[in-house]
């Protein structure tokens, strides 16, 4: 669940700050190393809250727009060689149905000392 505030500085952009908060559920993976053995790893469940300036452009009258948020994540956990976070963006593609109602794509990024993670997700805004 996300929540953000965007200001219109010109009819069709739109800048602002966001948060919120997700949740990853980890699993068990096994790498198998073919004649060296195979190892069992496990990926703990981690919550990221992140804290991000957002853009909307939407392109002319059509309702399609293009978004970004950019900032820091902070983990709710501490499992990952103590690191409290990570670079975090999210780019969106959606659509508006009127000024209430949005729908769009995004891919949640999260960079930290070359690792990456991330989701695709698909989204509903209600606009108040």
């Amino acid at each position: 669940a996300d929540v953000a505030y965007l200001y219109p500085l010109a009819e069709n952009f739109r800048l602002g700050v966001a948060t919120g908060y997700s949740h990853y559920f980890g699993k068990k993976t096994t790498y198998d190393f073919g004649m060296f053995g195979k190892v069992d790893y496990t990926v703990p469940d981690v919550g990221v809250i992140p804290v991000a300036a957002t853009a909307e452009f939407v392109f002319g009258d059509s309702n399609v727009f293009l978004g970004a948020d950019l900032g820091y994540a902070f983990f709710t956990k501490k499992d990952f060689k103590n690191e409290n976070g990570s670079f975090y963006y999210q780019p969106k593609l959606g659509y508006s149905f009127d000024k209430k109602h949005d729908l769009y794509f995004s891919y949640k990024g999260f960079t930290r000392n070359n690792a990456n993670a991330g989701s695709i997700n698909l989204g509903y805004a209600y606009n108040f």
